[in-house]
């Protein structure tokens, strides 16, 4: 799978947006069932699975109930789970108390007639920066130069 990286300044956009769709009905909840708090059922990683195909945001309640420490490794392992059934990148964006909420990108072509695509913003572009030359020294530490005066410059890699 490609690398995903989700900056913190989109995450506060993703919390942002997640209050937006909660504030307005619009956000997908789901609750663990009881005995599962341990490990998860594939059907319900499946049932999960449908609500990231309805909604890049969802909410999902009653992780880890059995132990409150234990929300953030829960969250975490439960967002890796899905992130290896689906074969896409699945985020935590927020955990309150024991429930969590999950951010799964839509990919270009499979967002069909489905409305409210979430786009996130960057600055990034690969191959943006090269390090600086930096000057070549010798082993008392001075810069080398040559017949111009110059100093020999190598990029490090």
């Amino acid at each position: 799978m490609a690398s995903f990286f989700v900056s913190p300044v989109q995450i506060a956009f993703l919390r942002k947006e997640a209050n937006k769709r909660e504030s307005n009905k619009r956000l997908p909840k789901f609750s663990l069932p009881p005995q599962e708090t341990a490990e998860i059922s594939p059907e319900t990683i499946d049932e999960i699975s449908n609500l990231f195909g309805i909604n890049e945001l969802i909410e999902v309640r009653g992780v880890s109930k059995d132990a409150k420490k234990k929300v953030f490794d829960s969250a975490n392992g439960l967002a890796e789970t899905l992130e290896y059934a689906m074969e896409k990148p699945v985020v935590v964006v927020d955990i309150k108390g024991f429930a969590v909420k999950l951010y799964c990108p839509w990919d270009d072509d499979e967002q069909g007639g489905r409305v409210g695509r979430i786009q996130l913003r960057s600055n990034y572009r690969p191959g943006q920066w090269t390090r600086k030359a930096k000057p070549i020294r010798d082993n008392r530490g001075q810069i080398i130069t040559d017949e111009d005066g110059m100093s020999i410059k190598v990029i490090p890699e």
